[in-house]
Formats: structure tokens, sequence, C-alpha cells
């Protein structure tokens, strides 16, 4: 598949072995800025930013993690073509891909993303149908243990999607109110294909939990 040929020049410091232990201290820390959560001690996002040699694409770009103690969320986000400017109401999309167990890249790359897989497999080229062009959009490769998001050496993979549920909703907080604050009043549209729809129905039923409620000072406009 293009897809699996393109993989090895992802995200080296990204890529995984297939027990999940991750390679990234071979890149040095310094290369990724951390926001620690106002909200939750045991939450942050290591975030970096990119360029167009890795997806062809002329809009801001940025990958990262959300670490939830051994947990570890790859995300990759993209700012809307036609953002407006300095507004903190810039509507933001996240993508979901279904299965449950799907990375949310095959959607991204393969699909609606900014820049698509070329016909070689050895690199990326412009989308001109991409979904970003009044949206800004971020794919996130949920639960942890899927695509490029990994668990600690020896960790269980979760086996619930109330789990994934709470740890999205606090990726989102943080996300929305300290890392891109331009989407802090929203809109936010959650989407996806295959079971991705059940995600914003366990995201709203997080919302409701005694946890959930204790830690929730930045609401979320659902769309």
């Amino acid at each position: 598949m293009k897809f699996t040929l393109w993989l090895p020049a992802l995200l080296s410091p990204a890529l995984a072995t297939i027990s999940q232990i991750p390679l990234a201290e071979d890149q040095p820390h310094s290369d990724f800025t951390v926001y620690q959560s106002n909200l939750s001690p045991d939450h942050s996002i290591r975030l970096k930013r990119q360029n167009a040699t890795l997806c062809n694409t002329p809009v801001d770009q940025y990958t990262g993690w959300l670490d939830v103690g051994h947990k570890h969320l790859f995300f990759w986000y993209f700012k809307a073509e036609n953002a407006a400017s300095s507004t903190a109401s810039e509507p933001l999309a996240l993508w979901l891909t279904g299965g449950p167990g799907g990375s949310s890249m095959l959607g991204m790359l393969q699909e609606l993303g900014p820049c698509l897989i070329n016909e070689h497999g050895n690199g990326t080229v412009y989308n001109p149908y991409g979904w970003n062009k009044e949206t800004a959009f971020v794919f996130v490769d949920q639960p942890a243990g899927v695509g490029f998001s990994y668990l600690d050496e020896g960790e269980p993979v979760p086996d619930n999607s109330f789990t994934s549920a709470a740890d999205m909703h606090v990726f989102l907080q943080l996300f929305m109110s300290q890392v891109f604050p331009e989407h802090k009043d929203g809109p936010l549209v959650i989407t996806g294909e295959s079971y991705a729809v059940d995600y914003p129905a366990f995201e709203s039923r997080s919302l409701e939990l005694t946890f959930a409620r204790a830690i929730t000072s930045q609401p979320l406009e659902l769309k």
C-alpha cells in the first residue's frame, strides 16, 4: 500500500515498536513545546511545528502527543486555509476514524486531509479538495495503542470508549484554551466515519461524570 511505504518517513521519532515502546527518546526533548494542563495535573501536550516537506500544504501544521500518565495520544493539526486573523472564535473540527481502533491518519492522508500520499508512496501532494478550507482540523489517533499513539511498556490497552472520551474531553479543553486559544470560543465540530459517529455521544456522556464536572472550566461549544 502507498500509505505503508510512506510510513517510515513520517515523524521518525514517533514510530513505536510492536510492543508500543516509543523511540522518541532519540530526539531531543527541546524540539517540543510542552503545555501542562491548568485543569488536570495528569494531562499535558507536547507540540512540534512541521512544514510542507512532511505534509504538502501551505497552512501552518503541528504534530504532537497528549500525555495522560502512561497513555500518549498522537495528533496532527492544520490551520484553515482561509483562517480569520486574530480572533478567539475560529472554527475547529476534530476528525476521528472509526473501527474502533482505526488510525485517523488514514482519513487524513487518503481521504480529506490537506495533503494526500503521492502515487509513489514516498511523499505527499497537496489536496485541493481538503476539508480545511474554512475550518482548522485536528486528526487524533485514539485510543492509545492506535496508529502513532502509544502506551508505556507493560500498560494495558484501553478497553472501553468512555475512557477514550474522558481523555479526549480534557485534550480538547487544553488544546483550545492553552495551546491554540484562537479556537477557545468555538465552534467545535466532531466528525468522522464508521464507528466514529458514536464518539460524540460518549464525549457528551463524559461531561456528565463527576470527575469531568470537577475539572471543567472551559465549556466546549459542540456542533
